[in-house]
């Protein structure tokens, strides 16, 4: 998945283009993505801002646009990335190691028992659980990449539409 650039000068300052992402924008709290009917959940901290598609479940792997409001001669420039969740890419890297660690073990360890000749049922558990964990990840993976299109596509759609009256260069 690409970390897609976003970009949109606009004629307003920086202030009244927090006042216009604000409008459309729930801010981000303990049962937000439960309540609320504005499209976008997020936080705005002075010229930063973090913003994703309301869903009413979680999803750290989903589009997450984080960017801020640079001044401009004509306005200000409202410019971000597309990413992850901060903690997903670490998170991720942690639990395929160590499924992949366990897998290697369980391996392993069904070759040796195999070699002595007595084999155990219950080592062929240990392999198949972090096997079934990863073909789950990368069949999950597959499905978050359309979802992460949807998203990226809908948030680009509701911010030029917020801005459409005073973009720079359309």
């Amino acid at each position: 998945m690409a970390h897609d650039y976003f970009e949109l000068e606009v004629r307003l300052a920086a202030e009244q283009a927090t006042e216009r992402i604000s409008s459309v924008l729930d801010e981000n709290g303990l049962l937000v993505g439960l309540t609320g009917d504005k499209p976008l959940v997020g936080k705005i901290k002075g010229n930063e801002f973090c913003v994703w598609r309301r869903t009413y479940y979680r999803n750290s792997w989903r589009a997450t646009l984080c960017g801020s409001f640079k001044p401009s001669n004509s306005g200000c420039v409202i410019c971000g990335r597309f990413r992850f969740h901060p903690f997903v890419r670490p998170f991720t890297i942690i639990f395929l190691g160590m499924v992949f660690i366990v897998l290697v073990i369980g391996i392993m360890k069904i070759y040796l028992e195999w070699m002595k000749g007595s084999f155990d049922p219950i080592t062929l558990l240990v392999v198949l659980v972090p096997l079934v964990a990863m073909i789950s990840f990368i069949y999950a993976t597959i499905w978050n990449k359309r979802q992460w299109k949807d998203d990226e596509e809908f948030m680009r759609e509701i911010i030029k539409d917020l801005f459409k009256d005073t973009l720079v260069n359309t």
